[in-house]
């Protein structure tokens, strides 16, 4: 049985695949690698007929109308080629990445593997989530029914002792005009099961942070409890690695802040400030990932985010944030003096 299935299971199976079995998969010559390349050089072919890219024939009818370089010519190209030393090109490279940097906002997360992450768009706990680094891949995965999201994969995420992360962070909304947030300052950290390998694209326990994926990987070494830690382990990481308060004082937790704000802020406009649900109140899970140069960056909004007891940090942490979330919407909302109101974690 495939794992999104296993997770919709109350008693899953001990053994998906039998050792034997892998045995046998494993000599079918068209593996899943091969198959891909396989596809992929198909796809390329298909490119070459003329549909999108001009085919060799038509190429080699235009090197036949271009003059040819004379001889002196590439002799004094190959010259300045080679009078360029390394440092002056290395120089050049430099700067055209700078210059890309400033116009390309999301500069940062990309790395050199070409990696996406195509996710149902109605499906939650990590259920039919798929890593590819080729388009056939992904073409040919969307065939099947329902809506898709194709999102880039950060590709230089922040490493916590060999495994990347993301973040879970509850956000309140109780006004949609005027914009009204709140920013639960008790977030927690979600680690996959296995170490992080950008190579190893078809191990969902490399690359998904769900704890009801995570929590069926066998033979592995945990993340704290369940593969989660809190928000002060989490600092203490950071405080350790970089010698710094990056949480706090270096200020990733404004960082944050203004994500949130930005991301509620692009959708204000969709409600009617006279129609009563401009004034509604929504509790939502915003999951941020942190990449190695400390800037968060967002990977979803989930409404009605799992208040699930899965480990000893959510089984603390859900009834802590219902609590607060009454004294939000109970307590600050009807309260005329509302700088005196206990608001708990509620920012």
């Amino acid at each position: 049985m495939d794992l999104d299935d296993i997770i919709d299971l109350k008693n899953p199976p001990k053994s998906l695949v039998s050792d034997e079995e892998w045995k046998i998969i494993a000599k079918d010559e068209l593996n899943e690698s091969k198959l891909a390349k396989k596809k992929h050089k198909n796809w390329l072919k298909k490119m070459d007929c003329g549909k999108i890219a001009p085919s060799l024939k038509n190429i080699k009818e235009e090197k036949k109308k271009k003059p040819k370089k004379k001889k002196i010519e590439v002799e004094k190209e190959v010259e300045n080629f080679e009078n360029d030393n390394e440092d002056e090109l290395m120089e050049k490279c430099t700067d055209i990445c700078k210059r890309l940097k400033k116009k390309f906002v999301q500069y940062d997360l990309n790395g050199t593997n070409n990696i996406w992450i195509v996710k149902p768009a109605g499906l939650s706990r990590g259920r039919g989530i798929e890593v590819f680094a080729s388009l056939v891949e992904i073409i040919d995965n969307c065939h099947r029914e329902g809506q898709w999201v194709a999102q880039k994969y950060m590709e230089n995420p922040m490493i916590c002792h060999g495994r990347k992360y993301d973040i879970r962070q509850w956000v309140l909304v109780t006004s949609w005009n005027p914009l009204v947030i709140w920013f639960w300052n008790k977030p927690y950290i979600r680690f996959p099961a296995a170490d992080y390998d950008a190579n190893n694209l078809n191990d969902k326990f490399v690359h998904l942070t769900n704890n009801s994926v995570a929590k069926y990987a066998k033979n592995v070494v945990e993340m704290g409890d369940g593969n989660m830690w809190d928000v002060d382990s989490f600092s203490d990481f950071l405080q350790e690695t970089y010698g710094r308060d990056v949480w706090g004082e270096g200020g990733l937790k404004k960082k944050m802040q203004q994500v949130v704000k930005y991301t509620l802020e692009a959708v204000q406009d969709m409600f009617d400030e006279n129609n009563k649900s401009a004034s509604c109140t929504e509790l939502y899970g915003f999951d941020l990932m942190i990449d190695e140069n400390c800037n968060p960056w967002l990977l979803e909004v989930n409404s009605s985010p799992t208040m699930e007891s899965s480990t000893t940090i959510t089984e603390h942490l859900c009834k802590l944030v219902m609590e607060d979330t009454l004294k939000v919407i109970v307590d600050h909302h009807y309260s005329r003096k509302k700088s005196k109101v206990d608001t708990g974690e509620w920012e």
